[in-house]
Parts: C-alpha cells; structure tokens; sequence
C-alpha cells in the first residue's frame, strides 16, 4: 500500500502538488468506498516510512490484508472468476462497454460462457479514435455473440480537443454514455466496463 508517485522530471510547482494531491484523495475515497478499511488507517499505511527501503508505504500479505478490512478474503484467481460469473448470474442480462481489448474482451468472454449470447450485448464506439485494424480485430473478436456498433466522434468533445488535463474523463464519459444509451434501446438495463 503506497501513494500515488511518479517517475521522470516533475515540475514542482503548486500546481502539481495540488494535482497530486487530489488525485490521491480519489484514490484513498474509491479504496474505503470499496473496502472496510478506515480512512486513517489507510493513509498512515501509504505514508509510513520505515518498512520499505527508500520508499514509502506498507507491505502487506495475506490475511494482515483482511484483518484490515482491505480485502473480504484471501483467494486466487478461481475464486475472482468465480466471484464474477456469480455477479454475472445475478444481473442475468448485459451490455458491455467493448473495444477488442483484453479488459473488455475477457469481461465478455466470460459473460458469453456464464449467460449465453442471448443475455450479452457488446457495444463497440466506433469513430476517428480507433483504427481500421482495431475494428476489425473487434469486430472479429465479438463474433460469437450479439454486437453492435455505435459512431462517436471525439473531437465534438469540447474539453478532449481543447487537450485540457481533463480530457480522458470526458471522452470516457462520452463514450459510456453512448454505450449505455444504445444498450438501453436494446433492453439492455445493465452495462459493464470491461
């Protein structure tokens, strides 16, 4: 368990620090969101300074991770996948946020072998932001099961092409909003981003 660092030339200018900064409190907010563990707890464990040689941070291993409430358990990846085609079973039926990767192909793979391609919709944004290979190879991979496309042209988003700092955020946001929007039309109440 460490802070957020980086590596390379850091202009170190309030500016930086602040985004640092906030960016670490997103992290620590997502963390005690998603776990049980205590907000204090977690940061004197990232900013500890005497267990780790020239760095900061908290090795933990196993169960010192449960017992402080950062993991529900110890398991492996049986019990993750397990884990997520009970998830799966639960929502019965799925759209997927799809672009060929391994994220998103995995995430529908699996959903393909647990709902059957009934149950699962790949939605794939299409536009200036991929490549003809990348639509193909996608294309190919979701063959199996339902797919649809959806066209999204990112440079319509005002704060992706300005380049401002900010722009993967709303280029994503843009993008799951179409991808949800056009699961929605095909009775699809639940999306996934895989």
């Amino acid at each position: 368990v460490h802070p957020v660092r980086m590596n390379g030339f850091v202009i170190g200018v309030a500016q930086t620090f602040h985004y640092f900064k906030k960016m670490q409190e997103r992290i620590n907010n997502f963390i005690v969101r998603t776990s049980k563990i205590d907000k204090d707890e977690l940061e004197r464990m990232m900013l500890k300074s005497d267990e780790l040689l020239n760095d900061m941070g908290t090795i933990l291993i196993g169960e010192q991770a449960v017992e402080c409430g950062l993991i529900d358990k110890v398991g492996g990846i049986k019990d993750a996948l397990d884990k997520l085609k009970e998830l799966l079973k639960s929502y019965q039926k799925v759209a997927i946020a799809y672009s060929g990767g391994c994220d998103s192909n995995f995430l529908y793979q699996v959903a393909l072998q647990t709902l059957s391609k009934e149950n699962v919709l790949a939605v794939l944004c299409v536009g200036k932001m991929m490549s003809k290979e990348d639509i193909d190879s996608a294309r190919m991979m979701a063959g199996k099961g339902q797919f649809i496309e959806v066209p999204l042209d990112v440079f319509t988003i005002e704060q992706f092409t300005n380049n401002r700092k900010d722009r993967c955020y709303h280029c994503k946001k843009q993008v799951m909003a179409k991808v949800i929007e056009a699961a929605q039309s095909h009775d699809f109440k639940i999306t996934l981003d895989g």
